[in-house]
C-alpha cells in the first residue's frame, strides 16, 4: 500500500496467481484549494446597534465545511455585528483551511444634538429654539413639536414653555432632545408698573397716550374696547427733544 502520495501519474503492476502481470496507471489529482465566497454584508446602521451581518460559503476543496469566526460564530453566517473587522477560517472534510478577513461599517459617532433657545418677550410669540446635530450618518432632518409642525435647525415665533425636537439621519437613526423657552417680562425697565395716561378717556376718536420719557424707549400698546376685545396695536416712541 502507498501513502501520503502526491498528485500525478502512477505506474501499477499487479501479479496474480496464475503468473500474470498487470500493468495500469493510476493518475492522482488534488482537489481545487479551498476558498471563501462572500454571499452577503450588511453595515451597522446606527452606532452601537449592532445591525452588521455576514454570510459567507465555502468553495473548492472537499464539502463538509467548517466555519470559525473571530468572535466565536461557528457557522456560515454570523450576525448582530457592532461595526468592525471580523475574520472567518474554514476547513474542508479533508482539513484544508482558509482564511479571510471582513469589515462591517457604521458610523464612527452617535447621533447626537446640541441646543440653543432665545426667550419669548411677554405676549409677543417670538421665541426660537435651535438645534444642531453631529455623528451619526448625515444629511439630518429636523422635526419640531410645534403646532403647525416646524422643520429646520430652527422653530420661531415660539411661546414660553417645553419643546421637543427630534433628529434623523440619512440611515433612519434617531435622537430626541426637550428644549425649554423661557419668558422675560422685559427687557431695559423694571419690573415695577408702569404708570402711562390716556386722553380722553373713554373715547370713540383720535386717544392720545403718554409715559413718562425717563421710564421707557419705544413700547407696544394693544387697545381693547370695553368688553375687552383687541382691536388694534401701536408702538408709542420717545422723542429726545420731549419729555414724554
Amino acid at each position: 500500500m502507498a501513502e501520503n502520495l502526491e498528485a500525478g501519474s502512477y505506474q501499477l503492476l499487479v501479479n496474480t496467481i496464475f503468473g500474470e502481470v498487470i500493468d495500469t496507471v493510476l493518475h492522482l489529482s488534488n482537489p481545487d484549494s479551498v476558498a471563501i465566497g462572500l454571499l452577503d454584508l450588511q453595515p451597522e446602521l446606527c452606532f452601537g446597534d449592532s445591525t452588521g451581518f455576514l454570510l459567507v460559503e465555502g468553495i473548492g476543496g472537499t464539502p463538509g465545511y467548517f466555519f470559525e469566526w473571530s468572535n466565536g460564530a461557528a457557522h456560515s453566517e454570523n450576525g448582530q455585528l457592532p461595526a468592525g473587522t471580523y475574520v472567518v477560517t474554514i476547513m474542508d472534510s479533508n482539513g484544508c483551511q482558509a482564511e479571510q478577513t471582513f469589515q462591517i461599517p457604521g458610523p464612527a459617532e452617535p447621533l447626537t444634538l446640541t441646543t440653543t433657545s432665545t426667550p419669548e418677550l411677554a405676549g409677543q410669540m417670538n421665541g426660537t429654539a435651535s438645534a444642531t446635530a453631529a455623528g451619526g450618518t448625515s444629511p439630518y432632518y429636523y422635526t419640531w413639536s410645534t403646532v403647525p409642525v416646524q422643520t429646520g435647525i430652527q422653530a420661531t415665533g415660539l411661546s414660553a414653555g417645553e419643546y421637543t425636537v427630534t433628529v434623523t439621519d440619512i440611515k433612519n437613526c434617531k435622537s430626541t432632545q426637550t428644549i425649554v423657552v423661557d419668558i422675560l417680562n422685559g427687557v431695559g425697565i423694571a419690573t415695577t408698573e408702569l404708570v402711562f395716561w390716556a386722553i380722553p378717556n373713554p373715547t370713540q376718536g383720535p386717544l392720545q397716550i403718554g409715559l413718562e420719557a425717563s421710564t421707557f424707549m419705544d413700547r407696544r400698546f394693544w387697545y381693547k374696547t370695553i368688553l375687552g376685545k383687541c382691536c388694534t396695536n401701536s408702538i408709542l416712541r420717545r422723542f429726545a427733544s420731549a419729555g414724554s
